[in-house]
Formats: structure tokens, C-alpha cells, sequence
């Protein structure tokens, strides 16, 4: 979804304008294979952002979640979202290392924030070529939440700065399965 729908319980309202879809301009620098150039990036997040699996109530079930899977607000995963997009622009902008770790046939990207608001947190994007004018790369932010103690390794099958995935997407090349 471009936008999400405030969630209310208790009187209190969350708002969610902060995970508005949104298209930013970044300059990738000039390297020995690409010159510099500038990619209009469309940044969309899930609800898997501020959502959880379950709750302590229903009352806490999150309507808006889009598909048959139910979904329940969560209040500490919304509290980290408040800061994601300007994680995610800060991560573009670095030219972060990704890892690749294939979920569900499709190839998606892990990233884990160190001491991010005092915790692990654990980011997972899909990446894409954008086929609509008015952007080169659809960035989906899939999940975002706090890495917790049980939870084991991710599997990793390659690891890619943003601007080598980029790069790759604007040709229409695969990454390699493993990088020397």
C-alpha cells in the first residue's frame, strides 16, 4: 500500500504517515564500471513493519492488512518504524552491504542495524526494477523488528552493497550466487 490507515484502540490513535510510500533521489557515485548517476528510488513499506502475528487481545487486530493473513498492531514494532524511513535513507546513501537471503522464491535482502534506538534490528527488503515512469527502483521494506535472543542465523547466499543490487536491477542482470 502507498499509504496505512491510522489504528485507534483505547483512544489513542496511531498514526501511520510515516511509512507513506515515498520516491527519493540518490546519487550514486561514479565507480570504474558506472558513472555517477542519480536513481529515483520508491520506497514502500508493509504492515509487517508495525504489525505482529498475534496479540495479548483482539482488540489490538490491525483491520487494514491486506490478503486473508491477520495481523495485529504492535506497539513496539510501530515505536522502531517511527524512525525507519530515515534508517533506510540512511543505509541507501552509505551504500550498505547486504546480505541475500532467499524467502519464499523470491530474493530477498537482509540488513541488521546495530544498537538501532538501543536494539538489534533485524531489516528485510525486496528490490526491484520500477516499471512506472516515475521511478528506476522499487525499494519494499518487508519487515522491520528487534532481533530476538532465540531466533537463529538468517540464511545467507551473498552478500551486496545497495549499489551493486541497483545496478544489477537497471540492466536486468541476477546477482551471482556466490561473490568472490
Amino acid at each position: 500500500m502507498t499509504c496505512w490507515l491510522p489504528f485507534e484502540i483505547n483512544g489513542e490513535i496511531y498514526t501511520l504517515e510515516h511509512l507513506r510510500a515515498s520516491t527519493i533521489i540518490a546519487v550514486r557515485p561514479a565507480s570504474h564500471d558506472f558513472p555517477a548517476r542519480q536513481l529515483r528510488i520508491f520506497i514502500v513499506y508493509t504492515d509487517h513493519c508495525f504489525t505482529a502475528h498475534q496479540a495479548t487481545s483482539e482488540l489490538w487486530f490491525y483491520p487494514h492488512s491486506p490478503g486473508n493473513h491477520r495481523r495485529y498492531f504492535c506497539r513496539e514494532r510501530y515505536t522502531y518504524s517511527c524512525r525507519l524511513p530515515d534508517l533506510v535513507n540512511k543505509l541507501i546513501n552509505e551504500n550498505a552491504i547486504l546480505a541475500r537471503a532467499p524467502h519464499k522464491h523470491q530474493e530477498t535482502f537482509y540488513y541488521l542495524e546495530e544498537h538501532y534506538m538501543g536494539v538489534d534490528y533485524c531489516l528485510f527488503f525486496e528490490i526491484t526494477k520500477n516499471n512506472h515512469p516515475a521511478s528506476d527502483i522499487r525499494l519494499k521494506v518487508m519487515t522491520g523488528y528487534p532481533r530476538e535472543k532465540w531466533a537463529g542465523p538468517v540464511g545467507v547466499n551473498g552478500r551486496f552493497s545497495f549499489w551493486y543490487i541497483f545496478d544489477a536491477r537497471m540492466k536486468g542482470l541476477k546477482l551471482p550466487t556466490k561473490r568472490r
